[in-house]
């Protein structure tokens, strides 16, 4: 259990998390949920394993949302049909649709320390990948996967596999 492990050396409890984002509904992504039981799950409504969350506290995007995470307010998503200037996102999260992997996949950015941060779910799935340049091999779409493999590499400076340690590019 690397998230409890985790969780135990920030000295953050799992059920203190109010937001938990993901980028695909795939078992080996949402099998921890339970960890989180005050948290609200945001994920793509174009996700077919959506219904898992049926009696969980949930925020179900149609598309590309930014994400105001404020201490102590529930959780805010704009919708948005543009792309934001992610160098300028402040305590905002931008969320983008990616169908690929799967239909409902989606990519989230965030500005930390300066850095654009992109947790690419699993259009890369480690490092290996990026090197590499391979999308994974099991996908709902194959051919869209490299259109979200350009959009990670030209503008994020880490990434943050779907399987593997984040990495500097």
């Amino acid at each position: 259990m690397q998230y409890v492990a985790a969780f135990g050396r920030l000295k953050v409890p799992p059920a203190s998390v109010d937001c938990v984002i993901f980028t695909h509904l795939h078992p080996d992504h949402i099998g921890h949920k339970h960890l989180f039981p005050n948290a609200t799950f945001i994920f793509h409504r174009d996700e077919p394993l959506g219904f898992y969350f049926s009696k969980n506290r949930r925020l179900v995007l149609g598309g590309d949302a930014l994400l105001t995470l404020t201490p102590g307010t529930p959780v805010r998503a704009e919708q948005i049909g543009y792309e934001p200037d992610l160098r300028a996102l402040g305590d905002q999260i931008y969320i983008r649709h990616a169908p690929g992997h799967t239909p409902g996949s989606t990519m989230i950015f965030a500005l930390i320390e300066g850095l654009i941060y992109a947790w690419s779910g699993d259009v890369f799935l480690n490092r290996a990948y990026y090197e590499e340049w391979k999308p994974p091999g099991s996908s709902w779409n194959q051919a869209l996967i490299f259109e979200h493999m350009e959009y990670v590499r030209d503008r994020a400076d880490v990434i943050v596999p779907g399987h593997g340690a984040p990495f500097r590019i």
